[in-house]
Protein backbone atom coordinates (compact mmCIF):
# COMPACT_ATOMS: atom_id res chain seq x y z
CA UNK A 1 0.00 0.00 0.00
CA UNK A 2 1.43 3.39 -1.01
CA UNK A 3 1.96 5.58 1.91
CA UNK A 4 -0.09 9.11 0.60
CA UNK A 5 1.23 12.56 3.37
CA UNK A 6 -1.69 14.59 3.36
CA UNK A 7 -0.40 18.00 2.86
CA UNK A 8 -1.81 19.54 6.06
CA UNK A 9 -0.67 17.49 7.42
CA UNK A 10 2.84 18.25 6.45
CA UNK A 11 2.23 21.65 6.89
CA UNK A 12 1.57 21.05 11.22
CA UNK A 13 4.51 18.63 11.20
CA UNK A 14 6.79 21.57 9.70
CA UNK A 15 5.32 24.47 11.99
CA UNK A 16 5.65 22.05 14.97
CA UNK A 17 8.78 21.59 14.25
CA UNK A 18 9.89 25.08 13.62
CA UNK A 19 8.47 26.31 16.39
CA UNK A 20 10.91 23.62 18.42
CA UNK A 21 13.65 25.67 16.43
CA UNK A 22 12.99 28.73 17.92
CA UNK A 23 12.22 27.87 21.25
CA UNK A 24 15.12 25.56 21.53
CA UNK A 25 17.37 28.65 20.61
CA UNK A 26 15.17 31.54 22.35
CA UNK A 27 17.61 33.00 25.03
CA UNK A 28 15.57 32.42 28.01
CA UNK A 29 15.30 35.14 30.72
CA UNK A 30 16.64 34.17 34.60
CA UNK A 31 19.07 35.65 37.36
CA UNK A 32 21.52 33.38 39.22
CA UNK A 33 23.08 33.93 43.03
CA UNK A 34 26.68 34.07 43.86
CA UNK A 35 27.37 35.62 47.04
CA UNK A 36 31.19 35.37 45.80
CA UNK A 37 34.12 37.66 47.47
CA UNK A 38 36.89 38.76 45.21
CA UNK A 39 40.69 38.30 46.91
CA UNK A 40 41.01 41.10 49.07
CA UNK A 41 37.03 40.87 50.10
CA UNK A 42 36.51 44.54 49.08
CA UNK A 43 33.81 43.43 46.52
CA UNK A 44 31.40 40.53 46.20
CA UNK A 45 29.68 39.48 43.08
CA UNK A 46 26.08 39.29 44.00
CA UNK A 47 24.17 37.93 40.73
CA UNK A 48 24.58 37.81 37.31
CA UNK A 49 21.07 38.49 35.70
CA UNK A 50 20.21 37.56 31.78
CA UNK A 51 17.44 39.25 30.32
CA UNK A 52 16.44 38.84 26.74
CA UNK A 53 19.30 41.68 25.12
CA UNK A 54 21.77 41.75 28.15
CA UNK A 55 23.70 40.18 30.80
CA UNK A 56 24.10 42.13 33.89
CA UNK A 57 26.53 42.01 36.75
CA UNK A 58 25.52 43.10 40.41
CA UNK A 59 29.15 43.77 42.04
CA UNK A 60 28.51 45.20 45.89
CA UNK A 61 31.41 47.50 47.63
CA UNK A 62 31.40 46.01 50.69
CA UNK A 63 32.49 49.41 52.49
CA UNK A 64 34.44 49.84 56.02
CA UNK A 65 33.51 50.72 59.30
CA UNK A 66 36.40 54.09 58.80
CA UNK A 67 34.29 56.39 58.59
CA UNK A 68 34.57 59.64 56.99
CA UNK A 69 36.59 57.92 54.39
CA UNK A 70 36.68 57.58 50.51
CA UNK A 71 37.36 54.69 47.83
CA UNK A 72 38.28 55.23 44.59
CA UNK A 73 37.28 52.64 41.40
CA UNK A 74 37.45 52.42 38.03
CA UNK A 75 37.69 49.52 35.62
CA UNK A 76 40.78 48.14 33.86
CA UNK A 77 39.58 46.72 30.97
CA UNK A 78 37.15 44.29 32.83
CA UNK A 79 36.03 41.61 30.69
CA UNK A 80 33.96 38.04 30.41
CA UNK A 81 35.73 35.58 29.31
CA UNK A 82 33.99 31.92 28.69
CA UNK A 83 36.14 29.07 30.20
CA UNK A 84 35.52 26.83 27.17
CA UNK A 85 36.18 28.95 24.10
CA UNK A 86 38.40 31.61 25.41
CA UNK A 87 36.02 34.45 23.85
CA UNK A 88 36.27 37.69 26.02
CA UNK A 89 32.72 39.70 26.20
CA UNK A 90 33.53 43.04 27.29
CA UNK A 91 30.64 45.49 29.36
CA UNK A 92 28.63 47.95 26.90
CA UNK A 93 27.84 50.22 30.14
CA UNK A 94 29.74 50.56 32.93
CA UNK A 95 26.95 52.93 34.83
CA UNK A 96 28.99 54.99 37.25
CA UNK A 97 32.24 53.59 36.99
CA UNK A 98 34.91 54.92 35.04
CA UNK A 99 37.76 53.22 32.40
CA UNK A 100 40.59 55.28 33.01
CA UNK A 101 42.76 55.95 36.22
CA UNK A 102 42.30 59.43 35.94
CA UNK A 103 38.08 59.34 36.15
CA UNK A 104 37.23 60.11 39.69
CA UNK A 105 34.62 58.33 41.24
CA UNK A 106 34.15 57.31 44.71
CA UNK A 107 32.28 55.23 47.30
CA UNK A 108 31.80 56.49 51.14
CA UNK A 109 32.73 53.82 53.37
CA UNK A 110 29.74 54.00 55.66
CA UNK A 111 30.03 50.78 56.69
CA UNK A 112 26.92 49.81 54.11
CA UNK A 113 27.14 47.65 50.57
CA UNK A 114 27.18 49.65 47.81
CA UNK A 115 26.10 48.04 44.57
CA UNK A 116 27.71 48.52 41.79
CA UNK A 117 26.13 47.66 38.04
CA UNK A 118 27.91 46.82 34.66
CA UNK A 119 26.12 45.72 31.56
CA UNK A 120 26.94 43.22 28.79
CA UNK A 121 25.35 42.20 25.55
CA UNK A 122 23.39 38.69 26.15
CA UNK A 123 25.90 35.81 26.33
CA UNK A 124 25.48 33.44 24.12
CA UNK A 125 23.65 30.37 25.05
CA UNK A 126 26.58 28.17 24.79
CA UNK A 127 28.37 30.11 27.66
CA UNK A 128 28.06 28.06 30.95
CA UNK A 129 31.29 28.11 32.88
CA UNK A 130 32.85 31.82 33.02
CA UNK A 131 35.72 34.29 34.54
CA UNK A 132 34.93 38.21 35.17
CA UNK A 133 38.52 39.62 34.87
CA UNK A 134 40.04 42.46 35.32
CA UNK A 135 43.29 43.93 33.79
CA UNK A 136 45.23 40.83 33.96
CA UNK A 137 43.57 38.83 36.44
CA UNK A 138 46.80 38.24 38.64
CA UNK A 139 47.65 41.18 40.79
CA UNK A 140 44.54 41.20 43.57
CA UNK A 141 45.41 44.08 45.11
CA UNK A 142 45.14 46.13 41.58
CA UNK A 143 42.40 44.22 39.57
CA UNK A 144 39.71 44.45 42.24
CA UNK A 145 37.08 42.87 39.90
CA UNK A 146 37.97 39.29 39.58
CA UNK A 147 35.70 36.37 40.06
CA UNK A 148 37.03 33.12 38.95
CA UNK A 149 35.59 30.13 38.00
CA UNK A 150 31.87 30.61 37.81
CA UNK A 151 28.95 28.15 36.78
CA UNK A 152 25.92 29.94 34.75
CA UNK A 153 23.05 27.44 35.11
CA UNK A 154 19.72 28.73 33.54
CA UNK A 155 17.58 26.49 35.20
CA UNK A 156 18.27 28.65 37.98
CA UNK A 157 16.07 31.67 38.88
CA UNK A 158 17.00 34.12 41.72
CA UNK A 159 14.77 37.34 39.75
CA UNK A 160 13.07 38.20 43.24
CA UNK A 161 15.79 37.60 45.21
CA UNK A 162 17.66 40.26 43.07
CA UNK A 163 14.47 42.52 43.39
CA UNK A 164 14.31 42.67 47.00
CA UNK A 165 18.38 42.63 46.80
CA UNK A 166 18.36 45.61 44.66
CA UNK A 167 15.37 47.43 46.23
CA UNK A 168 17.07 47.05 50.12
CA UNK A 169 20.35 48.33 48.89
CA UNK A 170 19.65 51.27 46.86
CA UNK A 171 22.75 53.46 46.25
CA UNK A 172 22.60 57.24 45.61
CA UNK A 173 24.51 59.85 43.80
CA UNK A 174 26.44 63.34 43.60
CA UNK A 175 28.08 64.26 40.98
CA UNK A 176 30.41 67.89 41.42
CA UNK A 177 31.63 69.75 38.70
CA UNK A 178 32.89 73.45 37.72
CA UNK A 179 33.09 76.29 35.45
CA UNK A 180 35.96 77.97 37.31
CA UNK A 181 39.15 77.89 35.60
CA UNK A 182 41.05 76.64 39.12
CA UNK A 183 42.49 73.58 40.85
CA UNK A 184 39.67 73.27 43.79
CA UNK A 185 39.96 70.70 46.61
CA UNK A 186 36.64 69.29 47.47
CA UNK A 187 35.73 68.08 50.82
CA UNK A 188 32.25 66.47 51.78
CA UNK A 189 31.22 66.55 55.55
CA UNK A 190 35.21 68.16 56.26
CA UNK A 191 36.84 65.38 54.78
CA UNK A 192 38.83 65.22 51.88
CA UNK A 193 37.29 63.36 48.75
CA UNK A 194 39.74 64.54 45.50
CA UNK A 195 41.26 67.57 43.26
CA UNK A 196 38.69 69.01 41.01
CA UNK A 197 40.96 69.78 37.96
CA UNK A 198 38.81 70.36 34.88
CA UNK A 199 36.25 73.06 34.31
CA UNK A 200 33.22 73.42 31.99
CA UNK A 201 33.57 75.70 29.84
CA UNK A 202 29.40 76.52 29.62
CA UNK A 203 28.18 78.04 32.11
CA UNK A 204 24.48 76.32 30.82
CA UNK A 205 25.98 72.56 30.07
CA UNK A 206 25.28 70.47 32.87
CA UNK A 207 27.13 67.15 32.57
CA UNK A 208 25.82 63.37 32.58
CA UNK A 209 26.22 61.67 36.21
CA UNK A 210 29.80 60.23 36.19
CA UNK A 211 31.08 62.23 33.42
CA UNK A 212 34.80 62.91 32.72
CA UNK A 213 35.74 66.17 34.56
CA UNK A 214 33.20 65.96 37.08
CA UNK A 215 33.83 64.21 41.05
CA UNK A 216 31.36 61.67 41.69
CA UNK A 217 30.53 60.15 44.88
CA UNK A 218 28.20 57.40 45.87
CA UNK A 219 26.26 57.28 49.01
CA UNK A 220 24.55 54.24 50.87
CA UNK A 221 21.80 56.34 51.82
CA UNK A 222 19.97 60.01 50.83
CA UNK A 223 21.17 61.83 54.25
CA UNK A 224 21.85 66.02 53.26
CA UNK A 225 25.86 66.32 52.97
CA UNK A 226 27.85 69.68 53.57
CA UNK A 227 30.32 70.13 51.15
CA UNK A 228 33.58 72.87 50.63
CA UNK A 229 35.25 73.47 47.93
CA UNK A 230 38.73 75.59 48.42
CA UNK A 231 40.39 76.71 45.25
CA UNK A 232 43.27 79.17 44.09
CA UNK A 233 43.77 81.55 40.43
CA UNK A 234 45.52 83.98 39.73
CA UNK A 235 46.74 84.60 43.31
CA UNK A 236 43.40 84.58 44.79
CA UNK A 237 41.69 81.78 46.67
CA UNK A 238 38.09 81.27 46.89
CA UNK A 239 35.76 79.15 49.05
CA UNK A 240 32.43 77.62 48.10
CA UNK A 241 30.03 76.08 50.61
CA UNK A 242 27.01 74.35 49.54
CA UNK A 243 24.80 71.28 50.92
CA UNK A 244 23.10 68.79 48.80
CA UNK A 245 21.05 65.51 49.18
CA UNK A 246 22.46 62.68 46.94
CA UNK A 247 19.47 61.04 44.50
CA UNK A 248 18.55 57.49 43.97
CA UNK A 249 20.57 55.49 41.20
CA UNK A 250 17.85 53.54 40.32
CA UNK A 251 16.59 55.66 37.05
CA UNK A 252 20.60 56.29 36.26
CA UNK A 253 20.07 59.82 37.89
CA UNK A 254 22.53 62.06 40.63
CA UNK A 255 22.54 64.78 42.23
CA UNK A 256 24.38 67.57 40.08
CA UNK A 257 25.85 70.64 41.83
CA UNK A 258 28.12 73.38 39.52
CA UNK A 259 30.55 75.20 41.49
CA UNK A 260 30.92 78.88 39.64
Amino acid sequence: MRSVFHPLRVSIIFIFFLFCSVYCLAQKDFTNQYGRLNADRTLRLEYIEHTESSTRLYVSYLGTTNRGSYTGLYLNNLRIVDRNTKAEYRPVDTGLLPTTTDGKFFVYNSGSIIVLEIKFRRLPSYVTDIDVIEGDGSVTATYNFTFKNLGIDPELDFYDDLEDFLYENESYAATIFSVFDAQIDIYIDDVYVAKLDRKFNSATYTPACGEYGTITILFSNDNERSGKGKGSSGGKNYNWNFNFTPKSTYFGDCHKHRLK
